[in-house]
């Protein structure tokens, strides 16, 4: 499942990273010391998309959208419950007007997926971009790993592959939460697989930090 919630306008730019303010947000919502925070993520949450640079930092001027993706039941219906008794919802000036709930289709077969927000991939402590030819064999691995612990069996995950989509079209990008620099992958990608084993993994997110906003994606084709 996926909500999304849709903010009201801000011409104000913001002087920090607007994560800073969405993942404190999102645990504001999910409530104090929740033991989501700081846990193995089986969710994502994105970027606030629909936002203008400018040359004193980003604006909204048509509002922002933010998507909060999983596969986990519980965790949607206490994040919505959360939602709706909270008061004051916004991100810095955007109040929150709406909120939509939808499901994410995937096709039968395979899917042509793009990065909501940028894939961030570690290994060994070293960040990993779509430059670095390991990165495909990393994420794959690493996304198979994540549907295993999240219950998903060999058979859930027969035929599972990654492969690059118009890579000449990628970007590093390079998004500072908490002043650290996160070399990250704007990327799209085609996802072959059981059709549970991709929908779980587009609900979960891909990558690494996906419940602080990296991995989110859609499905494009």
């Amino acid at each position: 499942m996926r909500i999304t919630l849709n903010f009201g306008p801000t011409v104000v730019p913001f002087s920090e990273p607007t994560q800073n303010y969405v993942n404190g947000l999102i645990h504001t919502i999910l409530g104090k010391d929740n033991h989501y925070h700081d846990k193995f993520s089986n969710y994502s949450v994105s970027f606030l998309r629909g936002g203008k640079l400018t040359s004193e930092g980003l604006i909204y001027p048509d509002g922002g959208k933010l998507y909060i993706s999983s596969p986990d039941e519980t965790f949607i219906e206490t994040f919505l419950i959360n939602l709706i008794h909270s008061k004051n919802v916004k991100v810095r000036d955007m109040v929150l007007t709406s909120y939509d709930i939808s499901d994410i289709s995937v096709n039968a077969k395979y899917d042509i997926i793009e990065t909501l927000s940028p894939i961030l991939l570690k290994e060994n402590g070293k960040r990993i971009t779509f430059k670095d030819s390991s990165f495909l064999s990393v994420l794959e691995r690493q996304c198979v790993a994540k549907l295993t612990k999240n219950g998903l069996t060999s058979t859930d995950l027969k035929g599972f592959i990654i492969k690059p989509f118009h890579f000449e079209k990628a970007r590093v990008q390079l998004p500072k939460i908490k002043n650290v620099v996160n070399p990250s992958s704007q990327v799209m990608l085609v996802i072959e697989g059981t059709v549970k084993a991709r929908k779980m993994l587009y609900e979960m997110g891909l990558g690494n930090s996906t419940g602080c906003g990296f991995g989110a994606v859609k499905v494009r084709h």
